[in-house]
């Protein structure tokens, strides 16, 4: 089986943490690119010359109509999840010496994707999901230990 690498391109929302934090437990993230907005005039325009007037028009119509519903009812579920978690602890593993090369072999065998990382990389991945100044690095040799708040 081969394993792709995953890029998130991520907008400044507050469930861009709550995604990052899965995709990276359960995949392993290549790397985060947070985007601007682009303006909603530009953004419509562009979408009728791909999409046409009738699909567009449906989409807003929806938005309209069923969209608030949905944004309504799912604040309060990330709202409750946000409120429920208060910590991440996670271990990233560390380049260097005899267990890297260890891993490597055991990961390969199973052909598993394996990512290293260096303090410099988890400190820039923790401060582009939103958790500045709210998490901990401890350096244990072999891997990085980490300890994130996200409670607000």
């Amino acid at each position: 089986m081969q394993f792709k690498r995953i890029v998130v391109l991520a907008g400044e929302w507050d469930t861009t943490p709550i995604v990052y934090n899965f995709l990276q437990s359960n995949f392993g993230i290549e790397k985060i690119i947070i985007e601007a907005p682009v303006p909603r005039m530009i953004f419509v325009k562009k979408r009728i010359k791909n999409l046409g007037w009738l699909k567009v028009g449906g989409q807003i119509l929806f938005q309209v109509l069923i969209g608030k519903i949905l944004v309504k009812t799912s604040r309060r579920r990330i709202k409750k999840i946000i409120d429920t978690t208060k910590e991440i602890w996670a271990s990233f593993p560390k380049q260097g010496g005899l267990l890297t090369w260890q891993r490597k072999v055991r990961y390969n065998m199973r052909n598993c994707p394996l990512y290293f990382y260096s303090k410099k990389s988890l400190v820039d991945i923790l401060d582009k999901s939103g958790l500045q100044g709210k998490y901990t690095i401890k350096d244990l040799g072999r891997d990085f230990f980490v300890k994130a708040s996200i409670n607000k």
